[in-house]
C-alpha cells in the first residue's frame, strides 16, 4: 500500500518559479493535512485549487487530502462551490498530468474528521458527496455539482 509523506523541499522543486506556488510553500510547506484542511474555507478553494493544479505531483498527491478533508468536515460540508471546485480539479489535474489523481484515487488515507479517524479514500468520499448533494431533493440546485461528480466517478472508474 502506497503511503504519503508530507512533501520535503525536494518534492517542491521549481516552486519559486510560479507566484501561487510561493504562496501554497509558504502556508503549506512542512506542515500536516490537519494543519491545513482550514485553507480551503472563506472561499479559498478556488485559489488552493489553482495552486493544486501546478503543484508538483507529490505536493498535490499530498494536499488534496486536505482539501478533501475540508469537504467532509463539518465547516466545509456544505461547502457546494468548494465541492464543485474539487470535483473540476479532479479533473483538470489528471488531464494535465495522467496518473496523478488516479494513482491515488482509491488510497486509503488516515483522516481525522470532526473528531472521528476514517480511513478515506477520494472513491469512497464521493460516494458520501453523491448521497448528499445529489439524491437529495432539497439539494437539486446543485446540479452542476451531481454533473462534475459523475463525470469524475466515470473518468476514474475506468482506470
Amino acid at each position: 500500500m502506497k503511503k504519503l509523506n508530507i512533501p520535503n523541499e525536494n518534492d517542491w522543486t521549481g516552486y519559486k518559479n510560479d507566484l501561487d506556488l510561493v504562496d501554497m510553500h509558504r502556508l503549506f510547506y512542512s506542515k500536516s493535512i490537519d494543519d491545513t484542511f482550514h485553507y480551503f474555507k472563506n472561499g479559498a478553494s478556488i485559489s488552493r485549487a489553482d495552486e493544486l493544479l501546478f503543484a508538483n505531483k507529490k505536493v498535490f498527491q499530498y494536499y488534496i487530502f486536505s482539501f478533501l478533508k475540508y469537504l467532509l468536515s463539518e465547516i466545509g460540508r456544505n461547502d457546494a462551490e468548494a465541492t464543485e471546485v474539487f470535483l473540476s480539479l479532479l479533473l483538470a489535474r489528471e488531464k494535465r498530468d495522467p496518473g496523478s489523481v488516479s494513482d491515488i484515487y482509491y488510497l486509503k488515507v488516515p483522516l481525522n474528521i470532526d473528531g472521528e479517524n476514517k480511513e478515506i479514500s477520494i472513491a469512497n468520499a464521493l460516494v458520501d458527496i453523491k448521497n448528499r448533494e445529489c439524491t437529495n431533493q432539497e439539494r437539486k440546485e446543485n446540479q452542476e455539482v451531481c454533473e462534475t461528480l459523475y463525470k469524475v466517478e466515470n473518468t476514474f472508474s475506468q482506470k
